[in-house]
């Protein structure tokens, strides 16, 4: 023992942080962020939208489509889907709920028209209820899950297609431009889906197996 008790240096670091390397650590982080499938799934949904709603906002193609163009932005909210075959697949029973609700709108409409103006209120009336009953059902059934959506679709396209036309008097007009718009609406959902960065559910499956391998890896080495 010298008496003498020993010494402990503390270095406190006087350079200040790189401000170069802080901008590209932040820049980094934003990319990452940016390359979710998440974000980029908005984006295009968000393009998809806003390319149809310049239809309406130009005066040109709005005096081709008019206010029937709302269908189409509605349209374009509805089908747009992460992957492509999933988008595809809701735009085609949209589209397929549309045309078969009104042929049969037309259908109805016209018989209502022969039987005179006491009873077309009651044939509509009683078509509806049976339509929206019938399709009801069939949606909750368990091998037609898969066009559940379709069904919804056929309620609701038979409800306003049969109503506007018997207040209008012409339910043809009514079917046709609502299935042009719905048409535009989800032709520009998938074409977006498809040529901007579009996600396969192959290879979504792909990532997803891919992670799970690893995490059962980690698991193990973690064991």
């Amino acid at each position: 023992m010298n008496g003498k008790k020993d010494s402990i240096e503390i270095s406190i670091p006087t350079n200040k942080p790189d401000s170069e390397s802080s901008i590209k650590c932040s820049m980094s982080k934003v990319w990452c962020i940016w390359k979710e499938d998440e974000v980029i799934f908005g984006l295009k949904a968000g393009l998809s939208v806003v390319v149809v709603s310049l239809l309406a906002l130009f005066k040109a193609p709005y005096h081709v489509f008019g206010t029937n163009i709302i269908w189409a932005i509605i349209t374009a909210i509805i089908v747009f889907e992460y992957t492509v075959g999933a988008t595809f697949n809701r735009g085609f029973n949209r589209a397929l709920g549309s045309l078969l609700a009104g042929i049969l709108a037309i259908a109805v409409v016209h018989i209502a028209l022969w039987c005179g103006s006491v009873a077309q209120p009651i044939i509509i009336g009683l078509s509806i209820f049976f339509v929206a009953s019938i399709a009801s059902m069939l949606r909750i059934w368990p091998w037609l899950v898969q066009y559940e959506y379709g069904f919804r679709v056929i309620q609701i396209s038979y409800c306003l297609i049969i109503i506007s036309g018997y207040r209008m008097g012409n339910p043809i007009k009514s079917m046709v431009d609502r299935w042009y718009s719905i048409a535009i609406g989800g032709i520009i959902s998938v074409c977006v889906n498809v040529f901007v960065y579009p996600m396969w559910a192959g290879d979504q499956l792909h990532n997803d197996l891919v992670k799970c391998f690893y995490s059962l890896a980690d698991s193990l080495q973690g064991n």
